[in-house]
Formats: structure tokens, C-alpha cells, sequence
């Protein structure tokens, strides 16, 4: 999270996590897709590397594992 914090700004991911909380109540059960989304949308330009931090572990997909 502070890696991305210094990617897209302490704002954009304070953004994100309000949105998220606000569109997962009550009975929905969110995943981390739904996280990844809500950063996306705040920051699409930076795309790739929202992935490349959640998605990969020494740069290498997790789906590889």
C-alpha cells in the first residue's frame, strides 16, 4: 500500500477506499478484484503498475505460481 500511495497519492488511494466501502455494504461480499477496480478507476494511466504491484511477486504473475 505505500508503494502504491507513492504511485498514484495518498488522495487517489484514499479515494479509492471510500468508494469501495461505499459501493460494498451491507450484504455484498467484495473481493480484492473490486479493490483493484476502485484503484483503476481512480488512476487508470497507471494501470499496468496497479497490476504489476498486486498481481506479481518478483515480477512474475501470480497465476505462474
Amino acid at each position: 500500500m505505500v508503494a502504491l500511495s507513492d504511485l498514484i497519492g495518498e488522495e487517489k488511494v484514499n479515494l479509492a477506499l471510500r468508494n469501495f466501502l461505499s459501493n460494498n455494504q451491507y450484504l455484498k461480499k467484495p473481493g480484492s478484484p473490486d479493490l483493484l477496480k476502485e484503484f483503476d478507476h481512480v488512476s487508470p494511466t497507471e494501470r499496468q503498475q496497479i497490476d504489476r504491484l498486486f498481481k506479481t511477486i518478483d515480477n512474475k504473475p501470480l497465476s505462474a505460481r
